[in-house]
């Protein structure tokens, strides 16, 4: 899903839970701290429909992913796989985190 809090943009997915009979979106704090929002205040949020096949990489991604050599093999991911990959990137907290993850990322590629 195409999520907006507060007009800060995220592609987050629906989960469901065992104790619910709806599905629900989840956001933690770091995303509520990237939307500026707090415990209890009432916020605006919107839903849209995410484009099943378009996948918005970083550019420090995609900058590692050319430099790897490994283009082809990231190409012939799945959209749901690609996502999969780039979510454990974006929830670092610290740019160290990150660049682990990265690096990660790439040795899974090759």
């Amino acid at each position: 899903m195409d999520v907006e809090l507060n007009d800060c943009p995220f592609n987050m997915a629906l989960t469901k839970a065992p104790v619910i009979d709806s599905v629900f979106i989840y956001a933690g704090k770091s995303i509520l701290a990237a939307a500026e929002i707090e415990p209890g205040q009432v916020i605006d949020v919107r839903l849209r429909k995410a484009d099943e096949i378009l996948v918005e990489v970083p550019d420090d991604v995609s900058l590692a992913i050319m430099q790897a050599g490994v283009s082809d093999v990231w190409n012939d991911l799945t959209p749901g796989k690609k996502r999969g990959l780039l979510h454990t990137v974006s929830t670092a907290k610290r740019a160290a985190t990150r660049a682990a993850r990265i690096e990660k990322l790439i040795v899974s590629l090759r």
